[in-house]
């Protein structure tokens, strides 16, 4: 949950979960003592703290607002998620205070983006390589399909932000090694919404990562989720990241499933074209299946 500040009033910027409610209102610090008592502790010290299950990252701007993120765990913070969630706060705070540099904000979005993808791949037992690889996958497959150089890059720069909305899915789903029940599967793919919820207030880059969040596990046939999208109704930036992001997952060993052999994921492509996939970027994908294996090998797990 993000907050601010300003004569004397605290605002909701943007919260998912049980905060959702609360976007671009007032906040009742009463409603969750809590929470509230550290937030009112942040303000009072003007300084960013662990506490429990969570962090509060404190930061003014030059206009003199203050601004509160507030990160909450199901079992704490492990020493590599502290060292990252603090990188990444700083980089708010950078954002926030330099909002009239373009060129800087979007700078820091990157970093933003980068960060925030390697907060979630800790989380989910998964390795920086993971976004990298899939970036890589993007780029090759966004140009291949007619997207020019520069919207395929920032294409590749919001892959790492495709699974944020995991920072809101409990570690004891994220990374059962089995299969999922149906209750589970529910909350996992709120991991969408908790995506799109995190980002869609920003701008630049971000609005894009926003978009490719949410709609990256939609199917061409109408079939998935969140909203049920079929054919060109699906951004192309989340129909490509979903052919990418596939791609990469069965390629590699995951906690619920070994590795595929490429022959197996091919065929598993052929079933899907026209069902899960774009018919004509699973084709493009196809085609160019030999450079998909080249990165792969490039950024091993």
């Amino acid at each position: 949950m993000a907050l601010h500040r300003k004569d004397g009033q605290l605002t909701v910027l943007a919260g998912t979960g049980d905060f959702e409610v609360w976007n671009g209102r007032p906040f009742d610090l009463s409603r969750y003592p809590e929470i509230g008592a550290l937030v009112s502790r942040a303000l009072a010290e003007k300084v960013s703290f662990f506490e429990s299950n969570y962090y509060l990252a404190y930061f003014e701007t030059s206009g003199g607002r203050e601004n509160i993120i507030v990160f909450r765990a199901s079992s704490g913070f492990r020493a590599l998620e502290r060292e990252i969630i603090q990188v990444f706060s700083g980089n708010v705070a950078i954002a926030f205070s330099n909002n009239d540099l373009s060129d800087q904000i979007e700078s820091t979005q990157r970093e933003i983006i980068f960060t925030l993808g390697e907060v979630v791949e800790s989380r989910s037992q998964e390795t920086g390589n993971h976004v990298r690889r899939v970036g890589a996958l993007l780029n090759l497959l966004a140009v291949k399909a007619g997207m020019d150089s520069k919207d395929a890059e920032l294409l590749s720069l919001v892959a790492p932000m495709h699974d944020v909305g995991k920072i809101g899915v409990p570690d004891e789903i994220l990374n059962k090694p089995g299969a999922l029940t149906s209750a589970e599967l529910l909350v996992m793919r709120r991991h969408t919404v908790i995506g799109w919820e995190i980002l869609k207030s920003g701008g630049g880059i971000l609005a894009r990562a926003a978009v490719v969040a949410r709609s990256h596990h939609e199917c061409w046939d109408g079939t998935g989720y969140p909203d049920g999208l079929a054919g060109e109704a699906i951004p192309i930036e989340a129909r490509i990241t979903a052919l990418c992001d596939v791609f990469d997952a069965l390629y590699h060993d995951r906690i619920y499933k070994a590795a595929w052999t490429l022959e197996q994921i091919v065929a598993f492509f052929h079933q899907n074209r026209g069902k899960q996939f774009d018919p004509r970027l699973t084709d493009l994908f196809l085609e160019n299946i030999e450079e998909a294996h080249q990165i792969m090998e490039q950024w091993p797990d």
